[in-house]
C-alpha cells in the first residue's frame, strides 16, 4: 500500500479517528471506521472473485454510501476504477465497458433493467462478477449487502506504486467512441492535496457534494475532505431545497456547485444569505458562467466564491475569491505548479489580448486508454491541447471564448457564443441562453439562442432581438430565438449545444 494514496489515508484516519464523522448521505451517518471497514470488505470480495492488480472494475451507480465505499475498495485491491454515468443506456452503456475493458461491475439496483440486454454482448464481465447495490436481492447479480456480511473487513494489503493506474475517468461517451483518460495513483493523491490546499479544506471541515462521483466536480471536495478527515455530506442528486436544509442542518462549509445550480438556487422563495452563514467557500466550473450570474451571486452568497476551469485531463486556473470582482469575467490563473498558455494552431504563443486555443502544462498524464492517435493529438511533448478558446490579459489572466467546435463562421468572421451570450443574459426577463450556428445559405452560419426566461415573464422574440441586437456588432446579430424550459445538458451542468444546432443541420452535407 503506498503513502501518496487515498486508501492509504483512510487507513490512517480509521486507525487513529475512528468515530469521526466521515459521510452523511441519505440520513445515514458513517465514520471513518465503518466507511474503511467497508471498502475493505468490497475489495476482499473483489480479490476472492479474481480480481487483481491492473485489472478495470465499472462502478455505475448513483451517488450514495455504496457509490463511495466501492471507490475505494476498488483502490484497495489494486484495480482500476471505472466510473460511469447512471444515465446512459444501450450501446453507449455497452461500448464503454467493452472499450474499459472491465472484468467486474457494481451497478446500483435501479439499473438492471439497463444492464440486463447488455449482458450476451459483455463476455469480459463474468457472471460471478455482476454486483448489484441496495437492500433487495436481485437474480442473476451478486447482493452487495451479502457481501457485507460474508468477507473480512481487514486491510487486504496489496502493495500501490504511485505510477499505477487508479482510474479511467471517461470525458465523453454518449456519441462516438469513449474518451478514457488515464489518471494514476500519484495524480489522484495530487489532486486532492492541491485541491485540499486552494480550498482551504481541513480535519474541521464539512463539504457538500451535490453533482456526481463519476465526474470530476464530483470529487474535487470528496476526495481532499477524505484525506483530512473532513466530514462528506453527499447528495443522491441534486435538489435545491434539499441543498439549503442540509447546508444549515449540517453545518456544511465548502460546497461546490455548477451555474445552472447557483440560479436555481437563488430562485427559490425561501433562499437567504442568513441561512448559510456556515458557508466559508463555494466553488464553480463545469460550465460557463455569465458575468450577470456571477454579480448575482456575489451579492447573494457572503461566502468566498472561487471558479475554475478545469479538464478531466489534468490541468486547471482558478479564479481566487480576492479577484472576483477585479477579474470579472475571468477564469484565473494556472492553479499551484501548473501553466497555462494560449496559442495558435502551431502551439506558438499568441499576444496578449489575442484569441487563441488554451493549452495546459501536464507532463504526468498518460493519455488515454486505448487511442494512441488522439493520445498524440492531445498530449503534445507535456503541454494538454483542450480544445477551448481564450486569451490572456496583461496580468496573465484566463478569459475563456469558447469550444473550437462551438465558434460560429459567419461569412469568414469569427465570431464567439460567449460575446453574445454575456449581452443577451442582462436582458431582465433572461434567465439563461446559449447561442450557437445554423445553416445560412449566403454566410454559410449565423447564430441562434435558446432562451429560458425567468418564471412568470413574457418576452417576445421581436422584443429580445431588438433589445439584443442593438448592442452588437453587425455580424454578431442573432438570427433567431427558441424559447425553452430547459437546455439539454450533461450530467456535469454543460449545456450540449450539439443538441440544440442538430434539428437545424439536418439535410446539410456539414454540421457546423
Amino acid at each position: 500500500m503506498a503513502f501518496r494514496s487515498l486508501t492509504r489515508h483512510m487507513e490512517c484516519l480509521a486507525r487513529d479517528y475512528p468515530n469521526k464523522l466521515a459521510l452523511v448521505c441519505k440520513g445515514r451517518h458513517m465514520t471513518y471506521g465503518e466507511l474503511n471497514r467497508r471498502a475493505n470488505v468490497m475489495a476482499n470480495a473483489l480479490i476472492d472473485m479474481g480480481i487483481r492488480k491492473g485489472d478495470k472494475v465499472a462502478l455505475v451507480n448513483s451517488n450514495g454510501p455504496e457509490t463511495l465505499e466501492s471507490m475505494y475498495a476498488i483502490e484497495k485491491t489494486g484495480g482500476v476504477l471505472v466510473p460511469i454515468s447512471p444515465l446512459l443506456k444501450g450501446d453507449a452503456l455497452r461500448l464503454m465497458l467493452d472499450e474499459s475493458d472491465s472484468l467486474a461491475l457494481i451497478c446500483g439496483q435501479g439499473l438492471t433493467g439497463e444492464i440486463d440486454p447488455l449482458r450476451a454482448g459483455l463476455p469480459k464481465i463474468r457472471k460471478d462478477r455482476l454486483l448489484c447495490t441496495g437492500s433487495t436481492e436481485i437474480p442473476g447479480y451478486v447482493s452487495y449487502e451479502r457481501i457485507m456480511e460474508t468477507y473480512s473487513g481487514e486491510n487486504p494489503g496489496v502493495e500501490i506504486l504511485p505510477q499505477d493506474l487508479a482510474k479511467i475517468a471517461y470525458s465523453s461517451g454518449t456519441t462516438g467512441r469513449p474518451k478514457g483518460v488515464i489518471h494514476t495513483h500519484d495524480f489522484q493523491y495530487s489532486f486532492a492535496v492541491n485541491h485540499a490546499l486552494n480550498w482551504r479544506v481541513g480535519f474541521e471541515s464539512t463539504v457538500c457534494t451535490s453533482t456526481p462521483l463519476y465526474h470530476t466536480g464530483g470529487v474535487m471536495l470528496t476526495y481532499p475532505a477524505l484525506l483530512v478527515g473532513g466530514t462528506v455530506v453527499l447528495m443522491e442528486k441534486f435538489d435545491a431545497k434539499e441543498w439549503l436544509e442540509l447546508v444549515q442542518k449540517e453545518k456544511v462549509t465548502h460546497a461546490f456547485l455548477v451555474p445552472t445550480q447557483f440560479i436555481i438556487i437563488m430562485q427559490l422563495p425561501e433562499f437567504s444569505s442568513d441561512d448559510i452563514r456556515s458557508l466559508e467557500i463555494i466553488i464553480t466550473a463545469a460550465a460557463p458562467i455569465t458575468q450577470k450570474t456571477k454579480e448575482e451571486i456575489l451579492a447573494n452568497f457572503r461566502c468566498q466564491v472561487a471558479e475554475l476551469y478545469g479538464l478531466t485531463e489534468g490541468i486547471a486556473t482558478i479564479l481566487r475569491p480576492m479577484d472576483q470582482l477585479r477579474k470579472l469575467g475571468s477564469v484565473g490563473k494556472a492553479t499551484l505548479g501548473g501553466e497555462i498558455r494560449v496559442v495558435d494552431n502551431d502551439m506558438k504563443d499568441v499576444a496578449r489580448g489575442e484569441i487563441g486555443e488554451i493549452i495546459g502544462l501536464n507532463p504526468e498524464m498518460k493519455g488515454y486508454y486505448k487511442n494512441p492517435e488522439l493520445t498524440a493529438q492531445t498530449f503534445v511533448n507535456g503541454w494538454v491541447r483542450t480544445g477551448d478558446l481564450g486569451k490572456l490579459d496583461e496580468d496573465g489572466y484566463l478569459y475563456l471564448v469558447g469550444r473550437k467546435k462551438d465558434m460560429i463562421i459567419s461569412g469568414g468572421v469569427n465570431i464567439y457564443p460567449e460575446d453574445i451570450e454575456q449581452v443577451m443574459a442582462r436582458h431582465p426577463k433572461v434567465l439563461e441562453v446559449s447561442v450557437f450556428g445554423i445553416p445560412h445559405e449566403k454566410w454559410g452560419e449565423t447564430p441562434r439562442a435558446a432562451v429560458i426566461l425567468k418564471e412568470g415573464l413574457d418576452c417576445s422574440e421581436e422584443e429580445l432581438l431588438e433589445w439584443t441586437n442593438a448592442k452588437l456588432a453587425r455580424y454578431q446579430r442573432i438570427s433567431g430565438v427558441d424559447f425553452v424550459k430547459d437546455m439539454p445538458r450533461t450530467p456535469a451542468g454543460k449545456v450540449q449545444k450539439v443538441k440544440l444546432r442538430a434539428p437545424y443541420w439536418e439535410g446539410w452535407e456539414r454540421d457546423i
